[in-house]
């Protein structure tokens, strides 16, 4: 439960924060507006990217398939499948993840202030970062760019072999996609992981158009 919500809150704070850069750049829009209760829309987005080590900072965030990817795919990396109780990360299981969130809403930042839920995200994903580097290499920058993304996966390789051969699976077989649509349950930034995504990715990888997945 408390884990949950800070989780839910850290999502709807960067959401706050995506969509308050989004009214700035409309000129039709109420620079003054933002969404009650989430306080993401306080924080500028070169903040956000700059919290959570975002490839090519604000910019690339202002990219709406970035952002969705981002915000829609989940801040952190959660071990739902997998989650190995005897795995040696500092939050590599979900025991542990949640742990060390808790413990940092409860306890006090470098500042002294009370750490908003997406700040807790922010220090957690650092962890999962580190956790992956094992130490002996540099935190890399969070790769958020959907044609990136959509490139990496369009020529077959050993490395995404495993992956890729699933992607087609989800396109020509049994059509299992997790989105985050606005009205769900889902603990992430709710309507940023629409459908579209999915079906965008079977055409674009495998030539397999939407009305043709299964």
């Amino acid at each position: 439960g408390e884990c949950l919500a800070v989780v839910e809150g850290g999502h709807a704070q960067v959401a706050a924060a995506l969509e308050a850069d989004g009214k700035k750049s409309d000129p039709g829009s109420d620079p003054k507006s933002k969404s009650p209760g989430k306080k993401g829309g306080e924080v500028g987005l070169d903040k956000v990217a700059e919290m959570f080590d975002v490839c090519g900072g604000a910019d690339t965030l202002r990219v709406e398939r970035n952002r969705q990817i981002f915000a829609g795919w989940g801040l952190l990396r959660i071990p739902a499948q997998g989650n190995d109780p005897s795995c040696d990360g500092k939050v590599c299981n979900i025991e542990k993840l949640c742990g060390e969130i808790l413990h940092l809403k409860k306890t006090n930042g470098k500042d002294g202030k009370e750490r908003s839920d997406m700040e807790v995200l922010s220090e957690v994903r650092r962890m999962q970062s580190d956790d992956e580097a094992g130490g002996w290499m540099e935190r890399q920058c969070q790769n958020v760019g959907w044609d990136d993304f959509v490139s990496y996966y369009s020529t077959p390789t050993r490395w995404n072999a495993n992956d890729r051969s699933w992607q087609y699976q989800t396109c020509n077989e049994f059509g299992f996609y997790q989105t985050c649509e606005v009205d769900s349950s889902c603990p992430y930034a709710k309507g940023y992981h629409g459908i579209d995504m999915d079906l965008e990715l079977c055409q674009r990888l495998f030539g397999i158009d939407p009305d043709e997945v299964r």
